[in-house]
């Protein structure tokens, strides 16, 4: 039991530093979302490390649906998340789809999203969320 434990978070922190954030977003985030280019399906991230927890914000990518809606057989998700709603109800009906990826690779992209909003601004409905 404790070697497959050992094996799987080794796992898990391999592939967190194989992790490539810039493909990541251009493959799966960038279809929905911009950097400071404006709305798309989804909101503009430029700035969204500085406007969300990173907290809220790891919870939100790994299982929007969740946040959105509440999930009772979750205890993360037993509720829907005021923030994440009103969010929805901006962009609805396309609600982010649940990213399986860990929280270190979160962390990573939202390092890559940063770095990418430097010198831009949001632009679109979401600057109306608080």
């Amino acid at each position: 039991m404790k070697i497959s434990l050992v094996i799987a978070m080794l796992f898990s922190a391999a592939s967190a530093m194989a992790f490539d954030a810039k493909k990541e977003f251009s493959t799966n985030c960038a279809v929905c979302h911009s950097i400071g280019g404006g709305d798309k399906t989804g909101p503009d991230l430029a700035g969204v490390t500085e406007r969300r927890d990173e907290k809220w914000l790891i919870k939100f990518i790994q299982y929007a649906p969740g946040m959105i809606d509440g999930d009772p057989e979750d205890e993360e998700y037993k509720t829907p998340d005021p923030l994440a709603v009103k969010i929805y109800k901006k962009y609805k009906p396309i609600k982010m789809t649940e990213q399986m990826l860990e929280p270190e690779q979160i962390k990573k992209l939202l390092a890559y999203i940063k770095e990418q909003s430097k010198g831009k601004t949001a632009k679109g409905k979401i600057l109306e969320v608080k």
